[in-house]
């Protein structure tokens, strides 16, 4: 998301650079068109390995890369990285916008209200705005502080201007493609899966282990060899599109998903997919095509509506999922609003 949005924006004729840390076992992938600066992060507590990330680097190399721009803008959560980029922002004097990506809620951890009444809070309404994705995150941010000037800013994705065409098959391909944490509800997918065991359906599972791989791994065991579903490993960000292209629907029934980057990606290469009700993107997927949205949060619910979706899928046409999605979630209406944000930031005292 960032990437696409950098570009667009560079697009535009504005002269704009991503700067990011990076574990020190992988190897990002950079982008030739961008002006990109990463930094080499460990985890400073195995208790906390995101939020924890660190490198001394990262003073002096922010210090300097901030006072080359005229504007800020910091995906912010309680990690250390974002917190130091707010704080070198203030001692600057430099503007800045936070977007929290729904990762500031409120937490009943005493070790989290601590480190809200002592910075996050504070760095937050020092931001000359706070761009969250829509009502539903809004709302859990209200509940942290209600002292913040928040503006929506929907997640947007690049959609390609020519189309690569799906292969016609007799087998309906369906993927999972996320994280495996317990949000995000593997367990239905599983349940979905059982359901179709007689239907000409096959099933791929595409995600890093977020807690939930070992229910992977123990329905395999279970089931024994099955032809029509397969766990294929994690996808790197330049394999996703060309993966989901694959497929003829994308699944994903996570709960309280906020604004899945995934589905957007899923619908740009014109990908049939199904969410649960309480995605947040869930009322504009379902003024398009309402079985693009289960009927309830329950696996009964999700079964039901996928019967629905799969009669439809002889009719469906690829290019119109294309359109919609150009239409409703493309990088460059977000980038539109970004930029109006931006100069109205920089115009205020």
């Amino acid at each position: 998301m960032a990437r696409a949005t950098c570009a667009q924006l560079q697009s535009y004729g504005h002269k704009v650079s991503i700067f990011s840390g990076t574990l020190r076992d992988s190897e990002p992938l950079s982008s030739s068109s961008l002006d990109e600066e990463f930094i080499a992060v460990s985890p400073l507590c195995e208790r906390f390995p995101l939020s924890s990330l660190w490198s001394w680097k990262l003073i002096p190399e922010l210090n300097r890369k901030i006072k080359e721009v005229d504007i800020v803008h910091i995906h912010f959560a309680r990690d250390l990285i974002p917190i130091m980029a707010a704080i070198i922002c203030i001692f600057q004097k430099k503007k800045y916008v936070s977007q929290t990506h729904g990762m500031v809620v409120q937490d009943k951890r005493l070790v989290t209200k601590v480190i809200d009444k002592t910075l996050v809070i504070y760095l937050l309404s020092k931001a000359r705005i706070n761009l969250v994705l829509n009502e539903f995150e809004k709302s859990r941010i209200i509940q942290v502080t209600d002292k913040l000037q928040l503006k929506i800013l929907q997640n947007g994705v690049s959609v390609p201007r020519t189309m690569t065409s799906k292969l016609p098959s007799s087998v309906l391909k369906v993927a999972f493609c996320s994280r495996l944490h317990p949000q995000k509800g593997i367990d239905k997918f599983l349940e979905l899966v059982e359901s179709q065991k007689n239907a000409k359906v096959e099933f791929e599972v595409f995600g890093s282990d977020g807690g939930d791989l070992w229910k992977i791994h123990e329905y395999m065991q279970l089931k024994g060899s099955n032809p029509k579903f397969s766990y294929r490993g994690v996808l790197k960000p330049n394999e996703v599109l060309g993966e989901l292209s694959k497929v003829d629907i994308m699944v994903l029934p996570s709960f309280n998903e906020n604004f899945p980057m995934v589905v957007l990606e899923a619908l740009s290469v014109g990908v049939c997919v199904l969410v649960m009700p309480s995605c947040g993107i869930a009322k504009e997927l379902s003024l398009f095509d309402k079985d693009f949205v289960s009927q309830s949060e329950s696996t009964y619910g999700l079964i039901r509506t996928f019967e629905r979706l799969k009669e439809k899928m002889v009719e469906m046409e690829r290019s119109s999922i294309i359109e919609f999605c150009r239409e409703t979630f493309s990088v460059e209406k977000v980038c539109q609003d970004l930029e109006e944000t931006y100069f109205s930031v920089l115009k205020r005292s």
